[in-house]
């Protein structure tokens, strides 16, 4: 189900617990009286690995797409982890780093720039440092959206990773600093939050459920178990197909037929 690039845009997207991550203050509950508050107390929460007060500071429609994401990185995280406690370790998996230490990888968030667009929107230049290897860090150029919504702002963060293009930029001591800069990405067709809204409960109740029943000793082996999981993706992908979106590609394929 997932639609982004894992980690170059992990310091966007890990935004949500929703099966096991605990919330652990940072700035949940907090209301951002400025953009640049706003972009603060995202990056508190993701130092202290707590995804919901990050998630706090996000307008829609981006809310629901970091949810969609990390539901899809946290319930396979939870049913692997199932699999490991039922059956040993796969010695054939190679298993990456934790969601909680994806989170954590973030090194700073920076305000570059930002420019008044009037009407309560204003449009930032973040800088997103990750350390991306161990020792290694690599700072991307995002461009967010700051909404004044009631006495609060939140944030539009698109999703999206490093472009691969690199952009020479002024840094805060007025030397010359090399940022990649990152993808913005499409906006979401509202037909695609749509189903994510609904769709998302039932998926994460479906993976929920086979990672109990993994647990409980419904499967007497990593094989049965494997075969039960994929036949019940299949048959959700089934039941809850995806809208067809209006694309241009999807446009001009009708005018074929």
């Amino acid at each position: 189900m997932l639609r982004g690039k894992q980690w170059a845009a992990m310091p966007i997207l890990m935004l949500a617990v929703i099966v096991g991550v605990e919330a652990q203050g940072g700035g949940k509950g907090k209301k951002a009286t400025t953009p640049e508050e706003a972009v603060k107390f995202i990056e508190q929460a993701f130092k202290a690995g707590d995804a919901h007060a990050a998630l706090d500071q996000m307008a829609e429609p981006s809310r629901t797409l970091h949810e969609f994401e990390l539901t899809n990185l946290l319930t396979d995280e939870a049913l692997r982890k199932a699999f490991d406690d039922k059956f040993g370790k796969d010695p054939k998996f190679v298993a990456g780093p934790s969601v909680k230490e994806l989170l954590q990888a973030l090194k700073g968030l920076r305000v570059h720039a930002k420019q008044d667009k009037g009407g309560g929107k204003v449009e930032l230049k973040v800088w997103v440092t990750d350390e991306h290897k161990p020792g290694k860090t690599i700072t991307i150029e995002h461009t967010w959206i700051a909404l004044k919504q009631g006495d609060a702002w939140k944030l539009l963060v698109p999703v999206g990773g490093p472009s691969g293009k690199v952009a020479t930029r002024k840094g805060p001591d007025g030397k010359d600093v090399e940022v990649e800069i990152g993808e913005s990405g499409k906006d979401p067709d509202p037909k695609e939050i749509g189903y994510i809204k609904n769709s998302l409960p039932k998926f994460k109740d479906l993976m929920e459920k086979l990672a109990r029943q993994i647990k409980e000793g419904a499967y007497k082996t990593r094989p049965e178990a494997d075969q039960a999981v994929r036949a019940a993706l299949g048959a959700f992908r089934q039941a809850n197909p995806p809208p067809k979106l209006d694309t241009k590609e999807g446009k001009s394929e009708e005018k074929k037929k």
